[in-house]
Formats: structure tokens, sequence, C-alpha cells
């Protein structure tokens, strides 16, 4: 009964680490495909209700969304110098978001991600289905 058990239970956790893979995986296929399909939509405007802040730590190669509205920001998502895309969702009401430089991929064909980009963070903006957004800084840390 015992060596049973033993193997019921490896194979319940071998399942739930082969689901985290997979799931690791289908997060990466769909953000090259945004990436792929992305097109920057230029012309970024000052917004009252999408009130956002940026803040670069370089040293860690990640940078933080800071939403200081009352609202949540839904579907959305952050170009990077007008050149690399990322989807992050939703940024909750008075949240922030944390995106590492290798998630956020070069909008096109192009495999490059922020982390190989060497010129750094320069412009970030927010777009939501209301449009594209200026975002404040980015302020380095």
């Amino acid at each position: 009964m015992n060596v049973r058990h033993a193997a019921i239970t490896l194979a319940i956790i071998s399942l739930a680490l082969l689901a985290g893979c997979t799931q690791q995986k289908m997060e990466a296929r769909r953000d090259a495909t945004v990436a792929a399909l992305a097109q920057y939509p230029g012309n970024p405007q000052r917004s009252d209700t999408v009130t956002v802040a940026a803040v670069d730590y370089p040293a860690d190669k990640r940078f933080e969304l800071y939403n200081m509205g009352d609202q949540p920001i839904t579907n959305a998502k952050v170009w990077v110098n007008q050149r690399f895309v990322k989807e992050v969702g939703r940024i909750p009401a008075r949240g922030s978001v944390n995106i590492k430089y290798a998630d956020v991929l070069e909008q096109g064909a192009g495999v490059q991600d922020l982390a190989q980009y060497a010129r750094g963070i320069s412009a970030v903006e927010l777009q939501t289905p209301d449009g594209l957004f200026t975002v404040l800084g980015p302020s380095r840390k």
C-alpha cells in the first residue's frame, strides 16, 4: 500500500510540474505572437484617466509600471522605445506590475528582447483599447 501511495504521489507531482512547464511555454508563445503581430500605433496622448509612471531598474533588468489612478487599467500593452512590446493585461488601481526586460519583445519578425538591447529604456508608453498614452518617466533606480 505504501509503494502504491508513493507512486500516486509521484505521478501527481510529475503532472503538476509538467503543467507548469506547459503553461510557461504557452505564455512564451503568446508573448511572441503578440510581438510578431504588433504595430506601434504612434501619436501617444496625455490622459487624465490613464495616469501611469515607470521606474526602471537597469541593474536588475526590470521595470515597474505604477497606476496612480483610482481605476484599474485593463487590456494593456506596454511599449518601450516605440519598438518593444509586452502585453501586461491588468494594472490594479493604485497598484503596480513588475516587468522583466527579457519578457519585452521586439515588434514584428525580430527575436530580440529588451534585455539584449544595449541602449536601455528611453521612453515608455501604454496602449489600451482607448488609445496610446504617455507614461511618466522612466525614472531610474
